[in-house]
């Protein structure tokens, strides 16, 4: 059910190809309920006969753009990966919904039935679904997606040939568009999240409590995914978008925008250093401060000169352990806020003593995730050459903390060896 809800928001999630893509598998299902309509009763309004001819010409441009299928399904694929790994979407869930993507990419959107019958296998598999339970979920997915598609075709058809007349013309998309597109789309979220849920209910009624518990699991990932996207959205809405946040680092279309973009962020990060002093922010208060993560890595990019594809590396390591640290803080806030306060009150100085380390105990963790990710940050974002230039600058460190008489530097190789 993820690529469902994928597929109905595929403009709030992927990149140029797969909007294009998502339009296609949209009018397909269209024309697909206008055929069942010849043979059976009709589940759901069929649209006039005028929507139905902008329909079939909107198709007709597509299935020019679907010739070189392979190439787009290339650009599709690697969008798909940068969008994950940006915002950090790494967990089993994820990297499920990543794999079956980019196997369903592989397949033409002209070929909606074989994408449907790879997405269900998949799903049959994961879940552990009867062929009923399979057949069940089939066809809820498809009245789903042709009511979803039908209900707000008004507002589907002028930014489907806005999209396609684009792309023919192989021009690149802009900020502009993209505001436009995301301010009559935004309210379409919610719905195509409540037909998800619909096909979730009736299936969970057939489920056993393994299959359900899986299930939730994935749900999980769903609404995560859901989540993170309604706050990207509100940045499209401003007009704050660039290629990259669809991945669109390596499409030789919006090249030229990438390039603008990158070279942008790297004239406010140099600014920003400048004004900072290019100081490497203390570690010992950043670990204890999630919302301080975010500047350590800028100052660490910037100060391995790191390019693009790491940047965006760091940038889901960073959203993977925030989000692991806020989760915690979160789950122990109470805990943390009454220890604190009984640390400031009481008015025995070994109640107070006991409090404080209570609360520094509660803390440790977060301590331990940000030296986890700085860890991560150096092992997997880093070349051998900036590992290189970290091992010598540790070395200086070492012989000036010797000078010093021990005294850290705060780094994180640092604080690693003195928890030894």
């Amino acid at each position: 059910m993820n690529i469902q809800r994928d597929s109905i928001n595929a403009f709030f999630q992927l990149s140029r190809s797969t909007l294009i893509a998502g339009v296609v598998v949209c009018v397909s299902a269209t024309a697909h309920a206008e055929d069942k309509s010849k043979s059976a009763k009709p589940k759901t309004i069929t649209p006039p006969n005028a929507i139905i001819e902008q329909v079939q010409a909107i198709q007709s441009r597509a299935s020019v753009l679907m010739e070189n299928w392979y190439d787009e399904a290339s650009i599709i694929k690697d969008a798909h990966n940068n969008v994950f790994a940006a915002r950090g979407w790494d967990s089993e869930a994820d990297q499920f919904t990543l794999q079956l993507i980019n196997q369903i990419t592989d397949i033409s959107p002209m070929q909606n039935q074989e994408r449907e019958e790879l997405f269900i296998r998949a799903y049959q598999d994961r879940l552990g679904l009867s062929d009923e339970q399979a057949q069940m979920l089939g066809d809820e997915m498809r009245q789903e997606s042709m009511r979803f598609t039908m209900q707000h075709f008004t507002e589907l058809l002028p930014i489907a040939s806005e999209i396609i007349s684009t792309r023919s013309q192989n021009k690149p998309f802009t900020a502009e568009m993209v505001q436009r597109w995301s301010q009559k789309l935004e309210p379409l979220m919610n719905d195509a999240l409540e037909s998800v849920n619909r096909v979730r209910g009736k299936l969970e009624a057939t489920m056993t409590p393994e299959q359900k518990e899986l299930l939730d699991y994935d749900m999980e990932s769903v609404m995560k995914r859901h989540n993170d996207v309604k706050e990207m959205v509100q940045d499209w809405k401003a007009g704050n978008w660039d290629p990259r946040d669809w991945g669109l680092h390596n499409d030789p279309v919006h090249r030229g925008q990438v390039l603008t973009a990158i070279e942008n962020d790297r004239r406010k990060d140099v600014l920003v250093a400048r004004a900072e002093g290019n100081q490497q922010p203390n570690l010992d208060a950043t670990g204890r401060d999630p919302s301080a993560w975010e500047r350590y890595v800028k100052w660490f990019v910037n100060e391995f000169e790191c390019d693009e594809k790491q940047r965006i590396a760091a940038d889901g390591i960073l959203k993977q352990h925030e989000k692991e640290a806020m989760n915690y803080l979160a789950a122990k806030a109470d805990d943390i806020e009454y220890n604190e306060r009984r640390a400031d009150e009481s008015l025995s100085e070994s109640k107070r003593k006991y409090h404080r380390k209570q609360a520094e105990r509660l803390r440790a963790p977060v301590e331990r995730i940000f030296d986890r990710m700085c860890r991560k940050l150096e092992s997997n974002v880093l070349d051998r050459a900036q590992r290189m230039k970290l091992r010598k600058s540790n070395i200086a460190d070492k012989k000036q903390r010797t000078k010093d008489g021990g005294k850290s530097s705060g780094k994180p190789t640092d604080r690693k060896t003195a928890k030894r």
